[in-house]
């Protein structure tokens, strides 16, 4: 947007400069021919008070010194008998043109040839004699435009100046807009993080105060406008899911409750309806523990709460992590290298939280027989193979249930959207990528 209105501004004030310079030029042009041509005639009045007219040719030579000793300029004097021949030249004249013989029916005129420029003035002495009179001009003398040193000079410190003028036109027009997509940015930001909203710059601030731009005023109502309706429509979707499923949690335990009273009225024989009891008592559980893993993610997600932060030994607390998790995955092993066994400032059981989840998602889609961790420049990278991930699942990571299939083990979709949140808020930078059937997953603790 900036350069848009840079060239913007740059090109309308250039437009204008090179048509106040056309047209001035034209202008002086147009001036400097009518002092020529003045000049002219008063030389051709000057000729005439000294009575050339009458003059006999020898006399001509004197009349017209007498005329034009003081004359700045190369005056050219022909005068033409009734048959158009010349029968006076003066010396310039002859010097001159030569040969040439320049045209007798235009009263003004200029005539250019490969060295010289003049200006004839043709006016008839008597019925039977025609003055030709003629002013030599410098070859730029008539141009629109003449070029020299000293106008290019300026012409470039005209430019300069347009430049950083439509620089700084740019700058002002601009920064309104600068300003508030940096705030708008910052609300993003914040509403990623669960961060209050940031405070409204100093700058918009003094820009809303006293007389108002009514465009910015605008532009500021409907973003206060779109703020409020933000924040308010996440608190209420919050609180709302939250509340929805901590309601769940209590008829959940009562039909548990339930289920366990009739499996123990069940007989011995009646081992169909056992099994389906059980089977129903189970499905309980994989949906109350799910209830209450959302409601813990959703409690962080809504509270930025960083209390208690440790220095934390990293490659100690995997260890202990890993150690736990292969217990049940006793079939699979596992390789820590651990160049660097560096120091994460982090609450305890959120960084518990996010390498237990990395970890475990690891063991559980592993498809080969080894998990591969390296921790090195403050970064944990996991490496294990697995099958191709579902594409709607990719596109979603890190989002609360997104779940996905993946060789028969499926997952309620909470793990990595903790990663992402503790990642969110402790901000650490969380890569995943699965290419040629090996999945990365790495956290960049000093991002």
């Amino acid at each position: 947007m900036k350069r848009k209105f840079f060239f913007t501004s740059f090109l309308f004030i250039i437009s204008i400069a090179i048509t106040a310079v056309l047209v001035t030029g034209f202008y002086f042009a147009q001036e400097r021919e009518y002092l020529i041509d003045q000049q002219i005639e008063a030389i051709a009045s000057g000729l005439l008070a000294n009575e050339l007219k009458d003059a006999e040719l020898t006399q001509m030579d004197d009349i017209i010194a007498d005329a034009l000793f003081d004359q700045p300029r190369t005056i050219l004097i022909n005068i033409y008998n009734k048959d158009k021949k010349i029968i006076y030249q003066n010396l310039n004249s002859q010097n001159i043109l030569g040969d040439e013989t320049p045209p007798l029916d235009q009263k003004l005129f200029t005539y250019k040839s490969d060295d010289h420029t003049i200006r004839f003035f043709n006016f008839p002495l008597s019925p039977k004699k025609m003055l030709q009179l003629g002013l030599l001009l410098d070859q730029q003398e008539l141009q629109r435009w003449a070029m020299n040193k000293r106008i290019i000079v300026l012409m470039g410190l005209i430019l300069a100046i347009v430049m950083i003028w439509a620089w700084i036109q740019a700058r002002i027009l601009v920064r309104p807009l600068e300003e508030v997509t940096f705030y708008i940015n910052s609300l993003g930001s914040n509403v990623e993080k669960n961060a209050p909203t940031p405070a409204i710059p100093p700058t918009l601030q003094k820009m809303m105060a006293g007389k108002k731009d009514k465009e910015i005023e605008l532009l500021w109502d409907s973003l206060n406008y779109f703020r409020n309706a933000v924040e308010t429509k996440i608190k209420l979707t919050k609180t709302t899911v939250a509340q929805m499923a901590h309601e769940l949690k209590t008829p959940l335990t009562i039909i548990k409750n339930s289920f366990e009273f009739l499996q123990t009225k069940l007989s011995p024989e009646e081992e169909m309806q056992r099994k389906m009891i059980k089977g129903a008592i189970e499905e309980t559980d994989r949906l109350n523990a799910t209830i209450s893993s959302f409601l813990a993610w959703s409690r962080f997600e809504s509270i930025d709460d960083k209390k208690e932060i440790h220095a934390l030994k990293i490659s100690t607390l995997i260890e202990e992590i890993v150690d736990s998790i292969n217990k049940a995955y006793p079939e699979q092993k596992y390789i820590i290298n651990a160049k660097e066994n560096f120091q994460v400032f982090a609450n305890p059981e959120d960084l518990r939280q996010l390498l237990r989840n990395l970890i475990q998602n690891a063991f559980k889609y592993n498809s080969a027989e080894i998990i591969s961790i390296y921790l090195e420049e403050e970064t944990l990278t996991i490496e294990n193979e697995s099958h191709p991930i579902p594409e709607k699942v990719f596109e979603r990571l890190g989002e609360p249930f997104n779940a996905g299939k993946i060789d028969g083990n499926k997952s309620i979709g909470l793990g990595l959207a903790w990663v992402s949140s503790i990642c969110k808020r402790y901000q650490w930078s969380f890569h995943f990528q699965h290419e040629n059937g090996k999945t990365l997953s790495s956290i960049f603790f000093n991002s």
